[in-house]
């Protein structure tokens, strides 16, 4: 899979519209994705969701093609992207999620501003 500077514009702009999204609805939790067409079939949704801990940004990877997952490394590529760094120690969560019949995506959910803590 190669990402071009097309595919690279819309997930600029994809990411600045969801975290608009999420800065201006600051109290839904999981506002809706903004969601990106990628080559060989890939799409990738992103969102910014507002949790106890602070403010996390979660990715969807995922194929059209009924029955097909996206490969190891589509998802690294496609992750690194959207700006994720799979090999950085931070908070991050990961799991498969079937969006309908024969349709799964790769769920990547990671801590990107933590809510400071109280003084009080």
């Amino acid at each position: 899979m190669v990402i071009g500077e097309a595919e690279r514009t819309a997930i600029d702009a994809a990411v600045a519209q969801a975290r608009s999204l999420a800065d201006r609805n600051t109290s839904a939790e999981h506002p809706h994705p903004v969601h990106v067409r990628l080559p060989m079939d890939h799409r990738a949704a992103i969102s910014f969701e507002r949790h106890a801990a602070g403010l996390y940004r979660h990715l969807w990877i995922y194929v059209e093609t009924p029955g097909s997952l996206p490969s190891m490394s589509s998802i690294r590529l496609i992750a690194q992207e959207f700006g994720f760094d799979l090999a950085a120690t931070i908070e991050r969560h990961t799991w498969m999620e079937q969006l309908a019949p024969e349709h799964h995506a790769v769920n990547i959910l990671e801590m990107h501003l933590r809510t400071p803590r109280s003084a009080a």
